[in-house]
């Protein structure tokens, strides 16, 4: 009787350590950079690219200036998997001399709306999971979340909607969604605060 009374106080003992441990790691809902993640992009802020790519230990072969949405910005070669989507990751670089660094974006193009509404919904749930309530001005008829901009991407409008969170110490999150002529792309915009 007592070796069961110890294998069952041993196994009770297991699962709280296993809830435990589970309930203390930093991951966040559908693949979003948890806030690890954005404190290292954190303490990066205001370097210059070398610095930034040594920091995230980053080799020449893991980014490419090609297809950069500006001149000075690093394109990683690897697609981040967010809503079951692949998406390109870019550095964001200041184009001022010196260049440096202010942000990550995470882009998705060439979606018909449809596709455009799917993902704008996962990953407005998942945002809302990882970082809570979102920022956004309460009172803005372009809010991704306002009562039926869902069907208005799906039918394809032409439009352009965001919301936005504060995340991290001193980075704020925007996601847009927008469509034009028929054709949609997401995009989450990791960035420093500006001052206040």
């Amino acid at each position: 009787m007592k070796k069961r009374f110890t294998r069952i106080t041993a196994l009770i003992c297991l699962v709280l350590a296993l809830v435990f441990a589970t309930a203390c790691q930093q991951t966040t809902a559908g693949g979003l950079p948890d806030h690890k993640t954005i404190e290292a992009y954190e303490a990066q802020y205001g370097n210059a690219a070398a610095d930034v790519t040594a920091a995230l230990k980053l080799s020449e072969s893991d980014y490419t200036t090609d297809g950069a949405h500006s001149p000075g910005n690093l394109v990683l070669t690897a697609k981040k998997e967010l809503a079951g989507k692949a998406f390109t990751e870019e550095l964001l670089f200041m184009r001022a001399d010196p260049q440096t660094f202010y942000g990550v974006d995470y882009i998705l193009g060439e979606l018909d709306p449809g596709q455009l509404a799917a993902v704008a919904q996962t990953l407005l749930a998942d945002a809302k999971a990882a970082y809570g309530e979102m920022s956004t001005y309460p009172g803005l008829d372009s809010r991704l979340s306002a009562e039926g901009i869902m069907e208005k991407i799906k039918s394809g409008t032409s439009g352009s909607w965001t919301e936005t969170w504060n995340v991290g110490k001193n980075t704020v999150l925007t996601l847009r969604a927008a469509v034009s002529e028929g054709v949609g792309s997401i995009g989450l915009h990791y960035q420093i605060e500006a001052a206040k």
